[in-house]
């Protein structure tokens, strides 16, 4: 990101502006950048009507000069799973009580190393802010949606213009950068910054999802699941015409249930990205199939597990410890 888009999204996103501890925080919407063709492009891309991020700026950029500034530059993207909120990694809450939350963790990490880290906390898909738009309702949504997010997010903002960038998943957020890094990055080639600099890349997958596509039980259940809330939903739609934020959520969870039910295998090859991977010893829908799913995608990541958590482990300290135990070994 160019230190004159920073200084534009500072001021003109002031009422937003927040500073916690050393880094400011930024809530806007991406669409607000578009033009009318844009947003029209981005709805077909994304099947949302919006886009909500956090973005987590230093408070105070580096002195150093601006090329130098951009080859140490990491953009870290944290993409949150279903039912999840940009709260799940702690950045409007004290989630994590006095150790602080995962998004704080992780950069504070990154910066220990001597790089200028930049946050960027995705709404996700239908939830946080994130509507759905009603052509996408029959067909779902897809975690290849939620990756374009990440694509239009990254490119609107400058922030491909860095050194590396960091994608943090976890469920399906996590089966998103899967197909971000397939769509972008598994050729060698990848989408480059203002300068023409290809950014590298590494994934954390927290709690993947992407192997229920290989299993008929779990993608018939998310399809049955889906059109029941779809149903729900559409019931309650009619009844009322100013629908509240928590019936525009379930529209997003149905349409995400209904669109994991529809993804097929994954066919890209992750070998040259480095990554990791945290599993909960009790999370039974991560384990299934994920080794032979690492295998296709021609990764050899550590899979660490955390004992006696499940599929959610972002409330946990241990979470935050791992990563930033971890993270070092991704820059």
């Amino acid at each position: 990101m160019k230190d004159e888009v920073r200084i534009d999204l500072v001021g003109e996103f002031s009422k937003s502006r927040r500073v916690e501890g050393s880094r400011t925080l930024l809530d806007f919407d991406v669409t607000d950048f578009l033009t009318s063709s844009e947003l029209e492009e981005f709805r077909m891309e994304t099947g949302l009507r919006s886009s909500p991020v956090t973005l987590v700026l230093p408070s105070q950029p580096q002195d150093a000069t601006r090329q130098t500034a951009r080859q140490n530059r990491v953009v870290v993207a944290f993409l949150h799973g279903f039912g999840g909120g940009r709260g799940s990694w702690g950045i409007r809450k004290s989630s994590l009580g006095r150790e602080g939350g995962i998004v704080d963790n992780v950069l504070r990490t990154v910066q220990r190393q001597g790089k200028e880290a930049i946050g960027l906390v995705l709404a996700g898909l239908g939830h946080d802010g994130g509507n759905v738009d009603a052509a996408m309702w029959d067909l779902g949504l897809t975690p290849e949606h939620y990756a374009r997010q990440l694509e239009y997010a990254l490119r609107h903002l400058d922030l491909y213009d860095c050194g590396r960038i960091i994608g943090i998943g976890h469920s399906l957020g996590a089966a998103a950068l899967w197909e971000f890094a397939g769509r972008n990055f598994a050729s060698g080639t990848g989408p480059v910054g203002r300068e023409g600099r290809r950014p590298e890349l590494s994934l954390v997958s927290i709690s993947p999802v992407r192997s229920m596509a290989q299993n008929r039980g779990l993608t018939l259940g998310c399809h049955i699941a889906g059109q029941g809330l779809d149903l729900f939903a559409r019931t309650h739609l009619r009844l009322w015409r100013s629908p509240s934020q928590r019936l525009r959520s379930l529209v997003g969870m149905a349409s995400v249930l209904k669109g994991l039910a529809r993804q097929g295998p994954f066919r890209a090859n992750l070998g040259g990205i480095k990554g990791l991977v945290l599993i909960g010893e009790r999370d039974w829908i991560a384990r299934m199939g994920l080794g032979a799913s690492l295998r296709q995608a021609g990764c050899t990541w550590p899979v660490a597990q955390l004992t006696g958590l499940g599929h959610d482990l972002l409330w946990h300290p241990a979470t935050a410890r791992a990563l930033t135990f971890y993270m070092p070994r991704l820059l």
